[in-house]
């Protein structure tokens, strides 16, 4: 107790008592060095990190190399998957999609991993302010909170552990795009609409936890990860998908080389032989949160062509007069 704390550790309590006046030299040269190194201690103590930021940042340059896990098709699926439904969008007829939200929060414990509800409102509000403009708008169906150490921090990319994860807490896939929250290897992945039946399970997207708003994941915790899994799910590819000479088979994104980790430099330029500069603020570049801002029209038409084509399921009565 307080006895050991001053005896032991005098530099750390108010309420030791000071040493009487008439120590000696020497005892009093102890107990300052005693003090000097108990606040060293202290100062260590503080700088260590809690197990919860060890978890959220301990990988995050290898997240950011890894920022999307999204598996990529071979061109000919692309090319399929884009034809296959050109000119869907129709279906649409000049309606909203209310499409509803089932969040999956996958944590170690009651503390560690666990969002609060206010951050999961948080990204639901910024997914909405995300694909203003594009006929999408988004409400949370659900929450569920499942505390389990080996989910929170093993799953990976189409294994197992996922799919089993996925079997058991999805919600109405075919209707409900499910977001699940917990510690991956990536910042984020997703399945294309292609990938299978609107029904299966393992359809919905894997975020990385401390990506949503206010998540602690700088810079890339402004919601922007869960933006661009589900422009994957509704069928978009990345900017600089196959480089110069390939792209997202989107007319209006210029083509780009590479992914842009670095800033947000409008005037990138990696494909100088092809028209427009780089799409570094577009949703489906690797730009941090900050600098993503928009979607393309041709990104539009694209995600709306997929969804009427391949999740009818999700726009049949899901529709509301503008």
């Amino acid at each position: 107790g307080l006895a050991l704390l001053c005896g032991v550790l005098p530099c750390l309590s108010p309420h030791c008592p000071s040493p009487p006046s008439s120590s000696l030299l020497m005892p009093r040269l102890a107990s300052a060095l005693a003090c000097a190194a108990c606040a060293l201690l202290a100062a260590l103590i503080l700088a260590v990190p809690t197990q919860a930021q060890i978890v959220l940042t301990s990988s995050l340059d290898h997240q950011v190399e890894h920022r999307c896990a999204t598996p990529s098709l071979p061109l000919a699926e692309r090319i399929a998957m884009v034809e296959g439904a050109r000119g869907a969008a129709a279906r649409w007829g000049g309606s909203e999609l209310v499409v509803p939200i089932a969040y999956h929060v996958i944590s170690a414990d009651s503390r560690t991993g666990n969002i609060p509800d206010e951050r999961l409102d948080a990204q639901t509000d910024s997914l909405n302010r995300q694909f203003e403009g594009t006929g999408i708008r988004f409400v949370t169906l659900s929450v569920d909170r499942t505390e389990n150490p080996q989910w929170y921090s093993s799953i990976n990319l189409n294994t197992p552990l996922e799919r089993t994860v996925k079997r058991e807490l999805a919600i109405e896939p075919a209707r409900v795009p499910n977001l699940y929250f917990s510690i991956i290897d990536a910042l984020g992945w997703c399945y294309f609409p292609s990938s299978f039946p609107e029904n299966d399970t393992r359809h919905g997207c894997f975020m990385a936890t401390g990506s949503e708003p206010g998540g602690g994941l700088a810079p890339y915790d402004g919601g922007d990860t869960a933006t661009h899994e589900i422009g994957h799910f509704f069928g978009l590819f990345h900017t600089f998908q196959d480089g110069c000479n390939g792209g997202d088979l989107v007319d209006d994104t210029p083509a780009e080389a590479d992914p842009n980790f670095n800033g947000c430099d409008l005037m990138r330029d990696t494909c100088p032989d092809q028209p427009g500069f780089d799409p570094v603020t577009n949703f489906m570049d690797y730009s941090t949160d900050a600098c993503l801002n928009d979607f393309t029209p041709g990104q539009v038409v694209r995600m709306q062509d997929q969804v009427a084509a391949r999740k009818p399921t999700l726009l049949e009565g899901q529709t509301s007069g503008l």
